[in-house]
């Protein structure tokens, strides 16, 4: 039976932009006109994907009209429903979030202050969210000890390092202390997806709170 776009997306209870956005890109065939067929484009979705995806991948669509689907504020888009091409795009952002992070911390190592290795290890199991959050806090915390060091604020090489030493210990603290925050929320839910994005929300806010107190360090 062929029905339209919109019948379509009531009939299997979904959107009628995410199935206009399927057709667009080619997973489900139209006939007639733009016209689906019921049998066979439900065989599509079954095989497509999991169903409880389909909130955060309409969500995805919806970024994609901005010009950088990464820039969008708030949560990165769900691995798992993104093109090859925009994984690609993602893990490209990820490693050069992560290097910049990296070249500060050997920036840092250059003037002699020592980081808690565990800190560079933790840098290395990090989201795009978190490794651009981590990054732009260690920038802020190099330019501003760079000004002290030329404004003469910054005589001591022990201050320096006690700065640079609280900074990764805290990162590391601030990440490390999410687990024991959520461990018995996590214990009683039985959906992943809802697991990863609390563990998300959490790790996001304690690098928001820790990049607001940066100053204080």
């Amino acid at each position: 039976m062929l029905v339209s776009q919109r019948k379509f997306a009531q009939i299997v209870n979904r959107s009628h932009t995410y199935i206009n956005k399927l057709v667009k890109r080619g997973v489900i065939p139209t006939y007639d006109g733009g016209k689906i067929k019921v049998d066979e484009a439900k065989k599509i979705l079954e095989e497509y994907k999991d169903p409880s995806r389909d909130a955060q991948r309409e969500a995805n669509e919806r970024r994609r009209q901005e010009k950088d689907i990464f820039a969008y504020e708030g949560e990165y888009p769900s691995i798992e429903d993104l093109s090859e091409e925009e994984k690609n795009q993602y893990f490209r952002k990820l490693e050069e979030e992560k290097q910049k992070a990296k070249e500060v911390l050997e920036e840092v190592k250059r003037s002699g202050v020592k980081i808690d290795g565990s800190f560079e290890e933790l840098l290395g199991t990090m989201n795009l969210n978190q490794a651009k959050t981590v990054s732009e806090i260690l920038t802020a915390k190099l330019k501003e000890i760079q000004y002290k060091k030329e404004t003469g604020e910054l005589i001591e090489k022990k201050e320096v390092e006690k700065e640079a030493f609280e900074l990764g210990r805290r990162v590391r603290d601030a990440v490390l202390s999410v687990s024991d925050r959520v461990a018995s929320i996590v214990a009683s839910m039985s959906d992943s997806n809802a697991i990863k994005e609390l563990l998300n929300n959490e790790l996001r806010h304690a690098l928001e709170i820790l990049k607001a107190e940066n100053g204080d360090l």
